[in-house]
């Protein structure tokens, strides 16, 4: 055996030596290491938003009986005010007032013990802790003309009791990026070749809770239909623009955007009472 052989067995034996020995204190560090965090809440309480999957099923006053939204950005516009975003529908599956969303499934339901696993199928989902304002079925949220079709255009998936096929075909529109500006999200998308900015505010509370979405669209070149959902009673849908009228189809409530010039803003409003004047906002600053 060379010298330099011996130097390199000996020097591996030492690392090995010293791997496997600790010192009396790292060893009791080391017995609360794994598993160890402080416990915080999943939903971080000045983040605006973040994905989940949303099951808002059981809700059939408002909601329709099929409203399961697989993958959804959910917006925190306000501590008791929350928006679902369906990026692949492209539609507002839900808004509420309340607590946000139940931690039932995937990463909030194991973040506050690691052992714990998601189960399977569509059972035991995240669902909203609140008061829902309003909620849509499972078809496209932006649709071209000036009437409402509740037909999803997409192909159907193997089992006829997954919800989830995908994003819409790239003419009725596809979801871009979501963008953070002085604490508040604005949704990038576009709408039939349109290109679409959104974002939430809110002020009051109780019944004197106003709700607003703001749309900032360009490059229109024909008429379009955005889906405001099936809402509560107690909810009254007001508009900011003559360019945009509101209609309902049954009990679903949608606006139809006028092709009258290729950019129109305008702003959404829900309220428990009705809005006389409904002043326009600014896209937040970046």
């Amino acid at each position: 055996m060379t010298v330099k052989i011996k130097y390199l067995i000996l020097a591996a034996l030492s690392l090995v030596g010293s791997a496997s020995w600790v010192s009396p204190v790292q060893a009791q560090a080391n017995k609360t290491r794994p598993g160890s965090y402080t416990k915080t809440p999943w939903v971080e309480a000045d983040f605006p938003f973040y994905s989940s999957v949303l099951d808002v099923r059981n809700l059939p006053a408002v909601s329709p009986h099929d409203n399961l939204t697989p993958r959804g950005l959910i917006l925190k516009v306000q501590a008791d005010t929350w928006v679902c975003f369906d990026t692949d529908l492209l539609r507002i599956s839900a808004v509420w007032v309340g607590q946000g969303v139940a931690p039932k499934a995937q990463a909030p339901f194991s973040y506050p013990d690691g052992k714990s696993k998601t189960p399977d199928g569509q059972n035991k989902l995240p669902t909203i802790l609140g008061e829902i304002w309003t909620g849509s079925g499972i078809y496209p949220g932006w649709q071209s003309g000036t009437s409402l079709s509740k037909v999803d255009p997409r192909e159907p998936a193997p089992s006829v009791k997954e919800i989830g096929r995908g994003p819409l075909p790239t003419n009725y529109g596809r979801f871009n990026s979501i963008e953070l500006r002085d604490q508040a999200a604005v949704l990038h998308y576009t709408a039939s070749h349109a290109l679409i900015s959104e974002w939430w505010s809110t002020e009051g509370a109780l019944d004197n809770k106003i709700i607003r979405r703001h749309i900032a669209a360009t490059h229109l070149d024909h008429e379009l239909v955005l889906v405001v959902g099936a809402k509560a009673d107690a909810v009254h849908v007001s508009v900011d623009n003559p360019q945009v009228e509101i209609k309902s189809d049954s009990n679903v409530v949608y606006a139809v955007i006028k092709s009258a010039a290729s950019t129109c803003d305008f702003t959404l409003t829900l309220s428990k009472k009705e809005v006389t004047q409904v002043h326009a906002v600014e896209q937040p600053s970046p």
